[in-house]
């Protein structure tokens, strides 16, 4: 049994202990707060430098065995800085001063790649302090690991992009090079289809020629087009049509009796339903619509028979087109099909142009988060806020449009807690979901998204929750 001094001192270190696990908690904040890895390094050292009262140094092994400071993380030091001292019980720079004090960011090596440096600490840190300090060296090994990762994502991001955009403009290309011998094989098939000194046998195969040529051309400009949505260099002429002519010239049949108006371009929108119902025709078996006229928004509903022009395990060009462009209208497109038959249901804002006016958005995420992100909204156009948690989500709320929240934030910030009829204030993006986060969101993406892709997304959760209040709430913001 314990004498009653070795239970003082093992209470006094178990004190000591659960001091220095506090202390590590408000050390470790800085480093999930910051936006990066490497500035959440710099804010971890930093925040141990103020803890201690000393003054807090990051170093790195420099090619002749030497520790110098880290100027960036990705780059070595100049040799000639402290050397290691002799092998001992604890790491230790040779020649160091009392007050001084090495900590290992372990790597498993004798010879750590990078070490916490203290100094001008006045005494030497106790049992307890050491270990909130060694347990900080712990944090500090993660976030010098999440840099590496962060860059080589970083990179592969940058990859990413550029060869997508890179395809976007070969396929545009492509497309435009196939549309010229293709026009010339149509003339000429017609022109001899006309010719009445061939055989009747031989106008129909020209015919068949002409159609198929036609077809080609057809596709060819579907891939042009989409190739230049995806590359956000198409801008809708907006102008008042009558939905109703749109789908009757797309060749679906209908019977609504009233006209139905809307802000759209009537040469995207059309080569878009066009497109769809083409696909999704069947002999003896019309395309059918149902119109639905929401005040801030319609519905235009499509039914045929057969597998469904966008299935989503292999839509067709056309399919994809028709979502590109109803989503560059600012509104959302979903398919589906079952029992022989397929639908798909497009919702369109009555006016565009009111959702797409200097739009507000919130971005979810401590202020020093914004950087990137929110530069980037700003060169879509938008008018960007940031606020960090639910509680700064919610007293925004009212102010904004559309709400971004980058997936790794989603249940960190408490977005889940928020109140459905808050949560009707405004429309939702998901940003960087690996998979299907369910019906709880407006609009989801992907990682490293497209320009076009992104600024149509918040469009479509804008118009969604616009959809949502009708007249109930306030109307999105015109600034």
């Amino acid at each position: 049994m314990p004498s009653n001094d070795e239970g003082d001192v093992r209470d006094r270190l178990l004190g000591e202990l659960a001091a220095a696990l506090r202390d590590l908690g408000d050390l470790s904040r800085p480093a999930l707060g910051a936006p990066r890895p490497s500035a959440a390094v710099r804010a971890l050292v930093d925040a141990v430098g103020a803890a201690t009262g000393g003054r807090a140094r990051l170093l790195r092994r420099a090619v002749d065995g030497s520790y110098g400071v880290v100027a960036a993380l990705d780059e070595r030091p100049l040799p000639g800085g402290p050397t290691p001292a002799a092998a001992g019980p604890a790491f230790a720079f040779a020649g160091a001063a009392a007050d001084e004090l090495a900590l290992p960011i372990s790597d498993g090596g004798p010879y750590p790649e990078f070490v916490l440096a203290l100094g001008e600490l006045g005494a030497a840190p106790g049992p307890g302090e050491r270990a909130a300090l060694e347990l900080a060296c712990g944090v500090l090994a993660v976030a010098l690991r999440n840099v590496g990762l962060h860059a080589e994502s970083e990179r592969r991001r940058a990859e990413l992009l550029e060869a997508r955009a890179t395809q976007a403009e070969l396929v545009a290309r492509l497309s435009r090079d196939v549309r010229g011998p293709v026009t010339s094989i149509i003339g000429f098939a017609r022109l001899l289809e006309e010719d009445d000194r061939f055989p009747a046998d031989a106008r129909e195969a020209l015919a068949t020629v002409r159609a198929s040529g036609e077809r080609v051309a057809e596709i060819a400009s579907d891939i042009d087009l989409l190739s230049r949505i995806e590359l956000a260099a198409v801008d809708p002429q907006w102008v008042t049509v009558d939905l109703r002519e749109l789908v009757a010239a797309a060749g679906a049949e209908h019977d609504h009796p009233e006209p139905i108006r809307v802000v759209a371009d009537p040469e995207l929108l059309a080569t878009g339903l066009g497109r769809l119902v083409a696909d999704g025709r069947r002999a003896l078996a019309p395309v059918r619509a149902r119109l639905e006229n929401l005040d801030e928004a319609v519905v235009v509903e499509l039914r045929g028979t057969g597998a469904s022009p966008a299935d989503p395990a292999a839509p067709t060009i056309g399919a994809r087109l028709t979502q590109r462009i109803v989503e560059r209208h600012g509104g959302s497109f979903r398919a589906g099909s079952g029992d022989g038959a397929w639908w798909a249901r497009l919702i369109l804002p009555a006016d565009p142009r009111r959702i797409q006016r200097r739009l507000r958005l919130l971005s979810v995420g401590a202020p020093e988060r914004a950087g990137e992100l929110s530069e980037q909204l700003r060169a879509l156009g938008f008018v960007v806020e940031v606020a960090a948690g639910a509680k700064a989500v919610r007293a925004a709320l009212p102010s904004v449009d559309v709400v971004v929240v980058p997936a790794p934030l989603a249940v960190w910030s408490g977005i889940d807690r928020i109140p459905a009829a808050q949560r009707r204030q405004a429309g939702w993006l998901l940003l960087g979901a690996a998979r299907d986060p369910g019906d709880a969101w407006d609009a989801v993406l992907p990682a490293a998204p497209q320009p076009a892709e992104l600024r149509t997304a918040i469009y479509a959760a804008a118009a969604k929750a616009r959809q949502r209040r009708g007249d109930e709430g306030p109307a999105l913001s015109q600034n």
